[in-house]
């Protein structure tokens, strides 16, 4: 009977740590603003929030800015490794813990160190932009690149701020389902060593 007990015990374990996962809630890791600068002249504030869903091991990246009026801007590019995906054209972002509400104004490209975003013609609209990462936030660089003047960039001899992006030193928490499986192993090593002691002594 304690045998069983020990059993029941170990998969009631692993049963909430699932139910734990599912009703997983999303997080806030980092938000405010960097300041994009084009040497003394002009600057753009990029505002940020990045957050985490538990449930899917994901931080979604999401920027957003307002071109300076008379300077229209044609892409937006963040120096970012590991993107996992870009939120795609017309996604609803939305609700706590969102800063950024809206719609996703353009679908992205990325490769191995960046993710850029393209407008053609040129924007003068405010836009929100974002990606995914299985990697948590640290400071990077980005830039955008205008019609007439730019490109602005964070570059601190200028007074910018950097912008956060993933970092691939970061290695993301293992979900909890697989924790909970971890607890519940020395429970059924005892289990089965019990039951064969039991057996030998038969």
């Amino acid at each position: 009977m304690r045998h069983h007990k020990l059993a029941i015990t170990a998969v009631a374990l692993a049963l909430c740590a699932r139910d734990q996962t599912a009703q997983a809630s999303l997080t806030v890791e980092a938000s405010g603003t960097g300041d994009l600068v084009f040497g003394t002249v002009s600057d753009i504030p990029v505002s940020y929030d990045v957050v985490f869903d538990s449930s899917t091991s994901l931080y979604t990246y999401l920027y957003s800015f307002t071109p300076i009026s008379g300077l229209n801007v044609g892409q937006f590019t963040i120096n970012a490794q590991y993107v996992n995906s870009v939120v795609a054209l017309n996604a609803l972002i939305s609700g706590a813990p969102y800063d950024l509400n809206g719609s996703i104004t353009a679908g992205g490209t990325f490769g191995n160190t960046y993710v850029s975003w393209t407008w053609n013609p040129y924007t003068s609209q405010s836009q929100l932009v974002g990606y995914t990462s299985y990697f948590g936030p640290t400071t990077g660089t980005a830039s955008l690149n205008g019609d007439l003047s730019g490109p602005w960039g964070d570059n601190p001899g200028s007074g910018g701020t950097d912008v956060t992006v993933p970092s691939p030193a970061t290695v993301p928490e293992p979900p909890s389902v697989i924790a909970a499986i971890l607890v519940a192993v020395p429970f059924g090593v005892r289990v089965l060593r019990d039951l064969r002691q039991k057996r030998i002594a038969r």
